[in-house]
């Protein structure tokens, strides 16, 4: 090596190591976002911080799901289109006692939600458990007392209809009902509707004892604890640190906000910088003489073993990224053996086949095998990332991956019912009978809106389900309004599937059923569905005939965004207005001209 490199080398290091060893931490340009997350969220009783935003405290101070709103000096969070008033925050054990809002002055509410919580985030606690309250009931006639967990009958209108209700604190077995269990199972079983709602375990007992819906309101007052899961670790060894915790809402990774930048774990002290300074620099000189060295022989090998070498970089670099949250890697010695090589095909999807295979700890999987493996695979890791950071509910989970240059493969959770489409096409006979209710295909639908709301990204790859500005440019460009037109045609396939009449359609779904479907609901027809045999079953069919075609609107601005398309689901039918016709080879109608349904 030269003498005057050397020379550079020493010196750079000596100058670099004594600023970082003598310089405090105000020397630094200030973070704001060090700033920002150091504000407290205040609201009523709650001052709290990590992994709550809200307020003055902006969104890359906290984890998705946390977000707080102070309506009235009273804190409120949402989770799954239910709000709820918050009571108190345990930040040390994780603990967050919550009330339902809807059900703070009575128990006949508007609208019936469940309480569902956001998979992989938050969890009841051992305090907590389920009650059921049942709306719509007929009278109980069980000629004896009522058994303890079982209410007494309670009236109330709700939407301008009287109905008879009664709640359940407890499962309904014979262990606990006895000989009543099965009477008391058929009957509320034939009620019209059902919620689901938490309670601390210390208030069943009271309100066992009284059977009264006021026992139940003051119960659902006191609220429910949940525990929560946001990179708490993470962050206490952040604030451990001297830093503020936050999150990257575009990489959707932890963050660690220092008053010198931003950092994935914990703020650097200078002496531990110093010390990696040390070891670029000696890596530096170890580099510099190694390439002196190499001859034409070893440069020649070199680029044999480049390729396998950033193949498995990419890979361990995102394991170690993602530590124990990082899906299992599998050889494709091991996906071969747990599909017992590729025996059983479950399906064909866009960009490959899926096949059923089982874990060694006998747990069945779903294999999605690549069909193409393009690139460097740094989409394909990229999708593997994405994938592994989704937990919902309505969200199948990714168990694991493959990747082993041109062999890539996707292990999934496996749905032991199997895919949507082999109950909602009649196979066979056209008037072979339906395998779902519609209410069961709106509670599906209801879902899967839920799902892409939280997802937002959409199908890909399935012809008749992808949106026109995907192919052509002229609609505008590919946005998450592209997944509201996959979901949409979905969900006319739905409809359409339980149609009676024989519809002709060519190649994919949009070719000729929308415009029937269209038609008919324009004029006010019969739309002529298998099933449909009340006012509920016609609602529901309309309801969800409306909200699709408002989804596959050829303007990618005229569909509504899914958080709307929750409202419309959720909301009543008379309040839907019917949308333009959604096609280019037909008349465009104004929405202004639209009428209800």
């Amino acid at each position: 090596m030269h003498p005057p490199l050397l020379q550079f080398i020493f010196w750079f290091f000596i100058i670099v190591s004594l600023i970082l060893l003598i310089a405090p931490k105000s020397a630094f340009a200030n973070d704001g976002n060090y700033s920002s997350c150091s504000t407290r969220f205040r609201c009523g009783n709650i001052d709290t911080g990590y992994p709550f935003w809200g307020l003055e405290r902006p969104e890359d101070c906290g984890y998705p799901g946390f977000w707080l709103n102070c309506s009235g000096n009273v804190p409120e969070i949402t989770i799954m289109s239910v709000t709820y008033q918050v009571l108190n925050i345990e930040s040390g054990t994780r603990n967050l006692r919550l009330a339902r809002t809807d059900y703070s002055e009575d128990v006949c509410v508007q609208y019936l939600r469940n309480t569902t919580l956001t998979t992989g985030v938050f969890e009841y606690n051992s305090n907590t458990q389920n009650m059921t309250i049942y709306y719509g009931c007929r009278p109980l006639t069980i000629g004896q007392s009522l058994p303890r967990g079982l209410s007494s009958q309670f009236e109330c209108e709700i939407n301008g209809t009287e109905n008879v209700g009664y709640y359940v604190t407890r499962n309904i077995t014979e262990s606990s009902f006895g000989e009543l269990a099965n009477l008391i199972s058929t009957s509320l079983g034939s009620c019209n509707d059902s919620v689901t709602v938490p309670v601390l375990k210390s208030e069943v007992e009271v309100v066992e004892n009284s059977r009264t819906t006021e026992s139940l309101i003051e119960a659902l007052k006191v609220g429910f604890e949940l525990q929560w899961f946001a990179n708490d670790s993470s962050c206490d060894s952040c604030i451990g640190s001297g830093g503020q915790c936050g999150y990257n809402q575009d990489s959707r990774e932890f963050l660690c906000y220092c008053s010198g930048g931003s950092y994935l774990s914990t703020c650097p002290q200078g002496l531990t910088v110093a010390a990696a300074s040390v070891i670029v620099v000696i890596c530096i000189v170890f580099f510099v003489i190694q390439r002196r060295k190499q001859n034409s022989t070893s440069n020649e090998n070199s680029v044999h073993l480049r390729l396998p070498m950033n193949h498995n970089g990419s890979t361990e670099a995102f394991i170690k990224k993602y530590g124990c949250l990082a899906p299992k890697r599998y050889s494709y010695i091991d996906i071969k053996k747990m599909t017992n090589k590729f025996k059983d095909k479950l399906g064909q999807g866009g960009y490959g086949g899926v096949y059923k295979g089982k874990l060694p700890d006998g747990r069945l999987v779903a294999v999605k095998v690549r069909s193409e493996s393009k690139g460097n695979g740094e989409e394909f890791m990229n999708e593997v990332a994405s994938i592994s950071r989704t937990s919902h509910v309505n969200i199948v989970t990714l168990l694991g991956f493959c990747y082993e240059i041109s062999k890539r493969a996707l292990v999934y959770e496996f749905m032991p019912h199997g895919s949507l489409d082999k109950f909602i096409y009649n196979q066979g006979s056209m008037n072979q009978p339906r395998q779902l209710e519609w209410k069961t295909l709106y509670d599906i639908a209801l879902g899967i809106a839920r799902g892409l709301e939280y997802l937002h990204q959409g199908a890909r790859g399935t012809a008749g389900y992808i949106a026109p500005e995907v192919f052509c440019r002229n609609f505008g460009g590919v946005s998450h309004k592209s997944d509201v037109y996959s979901y949409g045609m979905m969900v006319l396939e739905m409809v359409g599937g339980r149609k009676n009449i024989n519809v002709v359609v060519s190649q994919t779904s949009e070719a000729y059923f929308p415009s029937w479907i269209y038609e008919h609901l324009d004029q006010a027809m019969d739309l002529s569905l298998d099933g449909v045999t009340g006012e509920e079953e016609e609602e529901i069919t309309r309801k969800l005939t409306v909200v699709s075609l408002w989804c596959i609107q050829t303007i990618p601005s005229d569909r509504p965004s899914m958080t709307k398309v929750l409202e419309m689901l959720t909301g009543s039918l008379q309040l839907l207005a019917i949308p333009p016709r959604p096609f280019v080879s037909s008349p465009v109608r104004s929405p202004k001209s639209s009428s209800p349904v």
